[in-house]
């Protein structure tokens, strides 16, 4: 989940800090999927990402409120 979110920043549909809930980042998934797909089949392209914008992944909060 880390990975898919640092993504999701590189892409630009996130941003960090701030807070989405579950059902937006689904749907962010879904729209991105292809991208998200070729990257995760990149090890390199991983790496890049991760250096890029990993340590503000955890200043995302996801929150499902249905929980």
């Amino acid at each position: 989940m880390e990975m898919i979110l640092a993504i999701l920043l590189w892409m630009g549909c996130i941003s960090a800090p701030n807070t989405y809930q579950q059902s937006q980042i689904d749907a962010y998934t879904t729209q991105g999927q292809q991208v998200i797909n070729s990257v995760l089949a990149s090890q390199s392209q991983q790496e890049i990402i991760w250096q890029q914008y990993g340590a503000v992944v955890p200043t995302l909060d996801i929150v499902d409120p249905f929980k």
